[in-house]
Formats: C-alpha cells, sequence, structure tokens
C-alpha cells in the first residue's frame, strides 16, 4: 500500500526478503512524499554586467503590475537620473546673501505724495538710479527724478536729485527691513509752493522693506516724510511738508 502523504519520512523494512518489485514501489512512496513536503525551487534569474542585477523581463513585468516603475529597478539608470542627482549634491539653491559690503545694483522708482497741511497741493514723480553698500547692510542711493507738482496757484514741473542713506537693521535672504534717510535739491518750472520759490532743498526721513523675487531682482516699498523748501535763501520760504509713498525694483549687477 503506498504510503500517506505527510507521513513519518523513517520507513523501517519489515520482510528483508522483499522483492525488488516491491522495494521499487516503496521508494517511489517515499519519494511523492518528500515532493509534498518539500516545496519546489523557484528559478533564478542570472546575474552578470558590470552594471549590476540584470532582471529579466518576466520579473519587470512583475514590478511594473504591482506599481512600481521598472526603471526603478536596479542596472542602468534612466537617461538624466545621474546628471541631475549630481546636481542637487554639487549645486544647492541657496538664495545668496544680501546687502553685503561692495554689492552695487540699479533700480527704478515711483510714488506720490501728499501735503500735510490743509492744502491740496500733492506732488507724483518717477525716476532711478543706482545703489553702493558702503557695509554690511549700510546703502547709499543717487536717486534721478522727474517730479510733477499740483497746487494752489500754477502746476509746475522740474527734476530732483537726492542722496540717500539706507540702513537696512532687519535683514534676511529674502526680505529686509530699512530705515533710510537723505537730502536733494529739487528744481522747478513754478515756484513750489506758490509762495516759495522754483529751486528747493529736499531733507526727508522714512521707513521701508525689501523683498526678494523669484527672478532676481527685489521689490522695494517705503514711506517717508519730505520737508521742501529753500531754507531761506529766497526772499519767500513758506516750505512745505509731504507724506510720500514709493515702490520701485531692484537689480543687482
Amino acid at each position: 500500500m503506498p504510503l500517506p502523504v505527510n507521513t513519518a519520512r523513517t520507513v523501517r523494512l519489515e520482510n528483508p526478503d522483499m522483492n525488488p518489485g516491491t522495494l521499487l514501489a516503496l521508494l517511489q512512496a517515499i519519494l511523492l512524499s518528500l515532493s509534498v513536503v518539500v516545496p519546489t525551487p523557484v528559478a533564478v534569474p542570472e546575474t552578470s554586467t558590470e552594471a549590476g542585477i540584470d532582471w529579466s523581463d518576466d520579473i519587470r513585468t512583475f514590478f511594473s503590475a504591482a506599481g512600481s516603475p521598472a526603471s526603478l529597478l536596479p542596472g542602468e539608470p534612466p537617461d538624466g537620473m545621474e546628471t541631475a542627482a549630481r546636481t542637487i549634491i554639487m549645486e544647492p539653491t541657496v538664495r545668496p546673501l544680501f546687502g553685503t559690503r561692495g554689492d552695487r545694483s540699479w533700480f527704478i522708482t515711483g510714488g506720490m505724495g501728499k501735503a500735510v497741511d490743509d492744502t491740496d497741493d500733492r506732488m507724483g514723480f518717477i525716476g532711478g538710479g543706482t545703489t553702493r553698500f558702503l557695509d554690511d547692510n549700510l546703502s547709499i542711493d543717487f536717486e534721478y527724478s522727474l517730479v510733477d507738482y499740483r497746487q494752489e496757484g500754477p502746476d509746475a514741473f522740474g527734476g530732483s536729485f537726492n542722496l540717500i542713506w539706507r540702513w537696512h537693521f532687519h535683514a534676511r535672504r529674502s526680505w529686509t527691513i530699512y530705515a533710510d534717510g537723505g537730502v536733494g535739491l529739487a528744481l522747478s518750472s513754478e515756484d513750489v509752493p506758490q509762495q516759495g520759490s522754483s529751486w528747493n532743498f529736499t531733507p526727508q526721513i522714512g521707513l521701508g522693506c525689501s523683498l526678494a523675487l523669484a527672478d532676481g531682482p527685489r521689490l522695494r516699498l517705503g514711506c517717508r516724510l519730505q520737508h521742501l523748501s529753500n531754507a531761506d535763501t529766497y526772499h519767500e520760504n513758506t516750505g512745505r511738508e509731504s507724506l510720500v509713498f514709493y515702490g520701485g525694483l531692484v537689480f543687482p549687477f
């Protein structure tokens, strides 16, 4: 009788005179039992190649079906992967420090102001200039502007030059807060204000901020209190105080 499946693997021969046919049947039964207990070996893909494991097409198909792209299997990396990895490691994207000594930039700016007294005098301007950092977070601006004055009496048009000192007292890589102040000279086609003169000094002081933009330039926003007068160098010196709001873009070079 054939041995049942999963029985003991040790078999005792009860009859030493057993004929060869019976012995052969017994050995076949033992081998059948072993084939049930021992798992069938799985063929392993051949390995070689200098790049690593050479996966077979069937295994690649299995990984793809399981949700993992075949391009992530060991072997040659996909085109561009090695270059991208080297770029990430060797060339980190760190924004450079802003406002270090010796930095230079040019800027465009524009704004408008309103007299703080009871008059309706206003002014608007557009201009540009250059900036140079004399020390870390400390810069000087050379600013040139075209100015339009709207006032009681005849309106005026003119130009101005301002020398502005700026201290970025709270500086980060992507943004700063600063205080600035300076003085300039303004020339106009009519007296400004009406009981004043056609040329005036423009001392001013204010606060502002700068914000780094994605493409390299910085956005500058601020507010200043500006005094305009001829410092008693003319027979009339009415003067004017204006609250000026401005904005601009700064381009390093």
